[in-house]
């Protein structure tokens, strides 16, 4: 950049050179270096606007390299916070693949859970049902057995000597005959 500015310099310096050469052939030629003189300050002005516009790119330059650094350095955070980002995109990623895991599990454990309720209300009912048969089958034998209590007292009744061990081995007996 120091360069351009040099350059510009040098170019202003030699067109104010050549303005004064200019007026120094139109100061020697008098009337008819006229031509001369009208050369010699367009050198000049022009010589006046390079320099002119050397202050001015000097000017410029270090405002657009402070301005090329910073957006070099915007741009270097814009890319850091753009990987933050995709960072925590990442990580919301992944708990809402291990939401979603946990709820397919939890789906599943209600599914397990709702089964095994549906087989123990199975099993309660045959129970019930088994428990109703169970009621039955003892009524009819509190039923058999108030009527053989009543048969086995109106028999002791008959027999005031017969002890129960006797009626257990007469039990035992016509048992073994009927089979």
């Amino acid at each position: 950049m120091a360069k351009i500015v040099a350059t510009i310099n040098d170019i202003a310096f030699q067109a104010n050179f050549l303005a004064l050469n200019a007026f120094v052939e139109a100061a020697r030629a008098g009337e008819a270096g006229e031509g001369f003189s009208v050369v010699a300050t367009e050198g000049r002005s022009l010589s006046a606007r390079c320099v002119e516009a050397s202050d001015q790119i000097g000017a410029l330059i270090p405002t657009n390299i402070d301005n090329a650094k910073q957006g070099s350095e915007r741009f270097r955070e814009t890319g850091d916070a753009i990987e933050r980002i995709r960072n925590v995109m990442q990580e919301v990623l992944e708990i809402f693949e291990s939401v979603a895991s946990s709820s397919e599990e939890q789906a599943d454990r209600v599914t397990e859970l709702l089964n095994s309720m549906t087989r123990l209300d199975a099993t309660s009912k045959e129970n019930a049902r088994m428990a109703a048969e169970n009621g039955d089958i003892m009524d009819i034998v509190a039923s058999s057995l108030a009527g053989l209590a009543m048969a086995m007292a109106s028999f002791l009744e008959n027999r005031p000597n017969t002890r129960v061990s006797d009626l257990l081995c007469m039990s035992s007996l016509s048992h073994a005959s009927l089979t």
